[in-house]
């Protein structure tokens, strides 16, 4: 099922217009992906690391017949989105202020550790990251692979810019090799992206 779906797709099942994706059949439909690759607002549909029912960019929901709690946790920024899988057994030490069943009013605005894994997200403490654009013109756009290369497509700005960066964690680690786009070094890590 599609846990959240706003003007991006979480995490939605890749049904395909009634035809499973490989991931989908490989896992029973366990696999939940992040796409934003067909969202209009913020940039062209396309662009790098957009996700989708054919990317790595999915999480693994527990079997139906070995059901385990996970806590599921969503977040947008400037930077990107993630969800997070989080055990329920560890959640209150990876963010502090949830827990299995009730959240604080006031949480930091990330957790104290780094995932285990990014894209894919298959099992244990770990998450999808899906880049958001970070450029403010057409030109730039395309430069750093997050727009359609067609002029005449426009430029339909970017709302996300506006959003804080609200210093997730990167992957590997804080002192990992920044993907590059267009000459500028983008604020997450080469291999959340999958280069």
């Amino acid at each position: 099922m599609s846990l959240l779906r706003t003007a991006q797709d979480f995490l939605e099942p890749g049904f395909g217009g009634g035809r499973g994706s490989a991931t989908s059949l490989q896992t029973d439909y366990r696999a939940s992906f992040s796409t934003q690759n067909n969202q209009m607002g913020r940039l062209f549909p396309g662009g790098v690391n957009t996700g989708g029912w054919t990317s790595q960019n999915y999480l693994l929901t527990p079997p139906i017949d070995a059901p385990e709690p996970i806590v599921y946790v969503a977040v947008v920024d400037s930077v990107g989105n993630y969800v997070y899988r989080i055990p329920a057994a560890d959640v209150e030490s990876v963010w502090p202020g949830i827990g299995r069943k009730t959240i604080n009013a006031r949480l930091p605005a990330a957790p104290t550790q780094t995932p285990t894994s990014v894209n894919p997200c298959v099992g244990d403490y770990c998450m999808t990251f899906t880049s958001n654009c970070q450029a403010s013109n057409h030109r730039d756009a395309v430069a750093q692979e997050c727009a359609a290369p067609r002029p005449t497509d426009g430029f339909c700005g970017n709302w996300f810019a506006s959003m804080a960066d609200t210093g997730q964690p990167l992957y590997p680690n804080a002192s990992c090799t920044r993907d590059v786009r267009g000459g500028v070094t983008m604020p997450w890590c080469e291999k959340m992206v999958g280069r």
